[in-house]
């Protein structure tokens, strides 16, 4: 099945290999922190808050996720939720 325009990486001129060739773009920044099924927590104690936003906050913290990570972990091919759903969770206070 050909690759839709839209997954193809976006590309650049290759200056080492001569005019007109272009080669795929590489990504920048730190790679992604891989996912763990079951990661450990970083800190072993803590008291539950009262509200879900909160809650969720705290636990982000105990296992050093963002809501990017979180995402990556938690949806699969195909779902439709938004990342931006677990911001919404979290700073709903």
């Amino acid at each position: 099945m050909p690759t839709r325009l839209a997954e193809r990486p976006p590309l650049e001129p290759d200056i080492s290999a001569g005019e007109g060739v272009l080669r795929p773009k590489k990504k920048r920044g730190p790679k992604p922190k891989p996912v763990v099924e079951f990661p450990e927590a970083l800190e072993d104690e803590w008291v539950d808050p009262p509200s879900f936003p909160e809650a969720l906050a705290l636990h982000m913290r105990r296992h050093g996720d963002s809501c990017n990570h979180l995402h990556r972990a938690i949806i699969r091919q195909g779902d439709k939720t938004d990342r931006k759903t677990i911001q919404t969770w979290v700073f709903a206070t």
